[in-house]
C-alpha cells in the first residue's frame, strides 16, 4: 500500500459518545500540530471512547510518539478510553522500541476497537 507522504486527518463519530480519529501519511516535525491539534479536539466533545485508526501512517516520528502518549494520559486522565485501531508498522516500530506497545490497547480493526471489552474487564 502507498502512503501519502502530507499528513491527512479524518474524524467521524461512530455513535454519539464514540469518535474515530483516522490519520494518514506522514507524522513528522510538518505535521506535528495538526496532529496535536486534532487528538486535543477529542476531549470535552462528550466522548465515552476515542479510537485512533493509524493503519495509514507511513512515518511516525519520535515527536508522533510524545503526543500519541501525552493523548493517551490526558484521555486517561478524564476517563475516557482510547484504543489504537490496526497501527501501521510504522507506528508499532518507534512505540515497541520505546517500551510504550504495552501502555496502549490495540486492535486489528476499527469495528473490534470499539466493540472490546474494556481493558481488565
Amino acid at each position: 500500500m502507498r502512503v501519502p507522504r502530507e499528513l491527512w486527518v479524518c474524524t467521524y463519530r461512530v455513535r454519539r459518545d464514540v469518535t474515530v480519529l483516522q490519520v494518514g501519511g506522514e507524522v513528522d516535525v510538518v505535521g506535528l500540530a495538526d496532529l496535536r491539534s486534532a487528538l486535543g479536539s477529542l476531549l470535552g466533545a462528550g466522548n465515552r471512547l476515542v479510537v485512533l485508526d493509524f493503519g495509514r501512517i507511513g512515518f511516525f516520528s519520535a515527536g508522533g510518539v510524545g503526543v500519541l502518549e501525552h493523548t493517551r494520559l490526558t484521555l486517561r486522565d478524564a476517563g475516557i478510553p482510547m484504543r489504537l485501531a490496526r497501527p501501521s508498522r510504522a507506528v508499532l516500530r518507534p512505540l515497541t522500541a520505546l517500551g510504550l506497545v504495552g501502555r496502549f490497547d490495540i486492535h486489528a480493526g476499527i469495528g473490534r476497537a470499539i466493540t472490546a471489552p474494556a481493558r481488565g474487564a
